[in-house]
């Protein structure tokens, strides 16, 4: 979305750059007023590898990656993608957590793999009859 509002002649990382610091702009305060701190200094390594893959792959890259598709693509095509998102995680969980995916997962991610596949095959289109050349 932040790639459609983005003025003409941005790149997709100067987008997603102008996105991610204005968001945190907005979002910095928010634990100051809703809470008490995290102490930072005592963190774990856990935490910091994960708060850094949450930054850079989630996040950053995915972002950049997405607005380069949707510029690339268009809205309408890239949104497709977004169906692969489910299937992508059970995946990951699978593989990097050892979390067995059940039955309904698999037929589920099944199910969006083929939608996807469907949407995004070049086939040729179905003509319309003009009313002369339909049977009566």
């Amino acid at each position: 979305m932040s790639a459609k509002f983005a003025p003409d002649g941005l790149s997709s990382l100067e987008t997603t750059t102008l996105s991610f610091g204005f968001g945190t702009l907005f979002l910095l305060p928010l634990p100051l007023l809703l809470g008490e701190p995290l102490d930072l200094a005592h963190a774990s390594r856990t935490f910091w590898l994960s708060i850094g893959y949450l930054a850079i792959f989630a996040t950053l890259l995915a972002y950049l990656w997405w607005n380069q598709g949707v510029k690339a693509l268009g809205a309408s095509r890239t949104g497709i993608f977004t169906f692969l998102m489910p299937p992508f995680a059970v995946a990951l969980a699978a593989l990097v957590l050892g979390h067995a995916p059940a039955i309904q997962q698999i037929f589920g991610g099944c199910l969006a793999l083929g939608g996807v596949a469907l949407a995004t095959l070049d086939r040729p289109r179905m003509r319309l009859l003009s009313s002369k050349q339909a049977p009566r």
